[in-house]
């Protein structure tokens, strides 16, 4: 498994300080389409292998140290409105990537792109 991209977020992220244990967190957004009318709801199955994977990378002090990646979810239900509003809350809420959308996401690029966010498809 290549874990070189977490590198890169950190290069590309906004990232926040806690004063309590010394740690940067790094807040990780994932709009997936749990429920809705999309066909293929893949985001049932990425779900738990993106939750897995951020754990794996917390506790290895190792891949990032001083490093804790957070986990914010929206469900966007595959809807564009839905997908749009939640990627603009969580960058207005300071988020450092975005993993999705899942269904079509021109839009939500748009406005990632904007704030200069990363957002990695899956």
């Amino acid at each position: 498994m290549t874990r070189w991209p977490f590198n890169l977020l950190l290069l590309l992220s906004v990232a926040v300080r806690d004063c309590s244990n010394h740690r940067t967190v790094l807040t990780v957004g994932y709009l997936t389409a749990l429920t809705g009318d999309l066909k293929t709801r893949q985001g049932l199955a990425i779900s738990g292998a993106l939750t897995m994977a951020l754990d794996e990378v917390n506790k290895d002090p190792n891949l990032l140290p001083n490093v804790y990646l957070d986990l914010r979810w929206n469900d966007t239900k595959g809807d564009t409105v839905l997908a749009t509003k939640a990627i603009t809350e969580m960058i207005c809420d300071g988020i450092a990537t975005i993993f999705g959308p899942e269904g079509p996401c021109y839009v939500e690029a748009i406005v990632s792109q904007s704030r200069n966010i990363p957002m990695i498809s899956y």
